[in-house]
């Protein structure tokens, strides 16, 4: 039998200590990006137990958010990891299901986002490229509407938890994960075209 490379072991109550040591307290809305082969030690659960042992420390009271992207339901002419022959795009167009909130597998989020979807009482907005699911207090707040043309922007997910005083962890990833710094890209974007029209002094 192989034994695991690293010699520790996490179990779903020293998740939560670690959590709670990194700040994290119940009630906190809190819209995690990870990682499960960077987190470090044998987790006795995989992915399941990390999922619990957030909600466990947030609670009911908090709110629990993670990116569900489902890019491959993007043009296949702009892939490029891997990309596909040009033969192949149109039947990729044609064939491809709809995006459906339930059953839309999720594309390179790893296991723990893909694992919190599935969760009892998790909810999934209806982008059908950056979608984000929620659990808690917020969850229908954060999801309930994620217009098409603003994948990003004030009135998607990222926008509606950032007037709840939201919290980003960076779960064995770094900020090149960091989905929140789109909200200020569409922000930055938003603001050069307003002033640009003059509306803005």
């Amino acid at each position: 039998m192989t034994q695991p490379e690293d010699r520790t072991i996490q179990t779903r109550s020293s998740l939560m200590s670690e959590f709670r040591a990194a700040g994290l307290q119940a009630g906190m809305h809190v819209l995690v990006h990870s990682s499960m082969k960077h987190i470090g030690g044998w987790i006795c659960g995989s992915a399941e137990t990390v999922v619990q042992a957030l909600m466990d420390v947030i609670t009911l009271e908090g709110t629990l958010m993670m990116p569900t992207f489902t890019a491959n339901n993007t043009d296949p002419q702009h892939w490029k990891h891997p990309p596909v022959p040009a033969e192949w795009w149109e039947a990729i167009r044609t064939e491809t299901p709809a995006y459906n909130p339930i059953t839309s597998l999720t594309r390179e989020m790893g296991m723990i986002a893909e694992n919190f979807r599935h969760f009892p009482d998790v909810l999934r907005s209806n982008h059908p490229i950056t979608s984000f699911a929620a659990w808690g207090k917020y969850a229908k707040y954060l999801t309930v509407t994620h217009p098409l043309e603003a994948g990003f922007g004030n009135e998607s997910p990222l926008g509606r938890l950032y007037e709840l005083g939201g919290t980003i962890l960076l779960l064995g990833v770094t900020h090149g994960n960091n989905t929140s710094m789109h909200l200020a890209e569409h922000r930055s974007t938003r603001r050069k075209i307003m002033v640009s029209e003059g509306t803005v002094m």
